[in-house]
Order: structure tokens, then sequence, then C-alpha cells
């Protein structure tokens, strides 16, 4: 149960919200998302918001061509600056 000025353990389930995105393309959803993505605002826990969005940013996943192996081959999509969504 949450209430104002409530702490969230670490050991609390990550899966505070989700957003949905569809639209009649991939590439569609994906710019949809992104935007969604771009002004959403969590506040108080980090989130994994600027790793989807360098997800949604690289040309091979925009594209649709990846496989399983996409995220270990591009071990830089873990690198951003800290934005918005993940300030504590």
């Amino acid at each position: 149960m949450g209430y104002q000025g409530h702490i969230v353990s670490p050991y609390y389930d990550s899966l505070l919200c989700k957003v949905i995105c569809t639209d009649r393309t991939f590439k569609g959803a994906c710019q949809k998302l992104y935007r969604a993505l771009d002004e959403f605002r969590v506040r108080g826990v980090k989130t994994n918001i600027s790793f989807v969005k360098n997800v949604l940013n690289t040309p091979e996943f925009y594209n649709g061509s990846v496989d399983t192996s996409f995220i270990d081959a591009n071990p830089h999509l873990m690198q951003y600056d800290e934005g918005e969504n993940t300030r504590m």
C-alpha cells in the first residue's frame, strides 16, 4: 500500500507502472513509445526509461532487425546520463 512519503524498498517489485503504445506499424509504435517515455515522469525511484529510449534510438531495433543477443551485443545501451527519471 502506498502513501505520500512512503519509502519503496529495493526488494519491492520493480514494475510500478507500464506504458503500452500501439500503431499500425512497428516504427509508428516506436515513435509513440519514445514520445510517451520522454514525457513520462516517475519520482523517487530509479527507472529503466533511459535504457528503453536508448534501445528505441538504435537503428537496428527501429528497423526490426534484432535478435535475443541485441542487448549483449550493444553494451552502450546501458550507458546514459542521469535524467529526470533516474534522479533519487
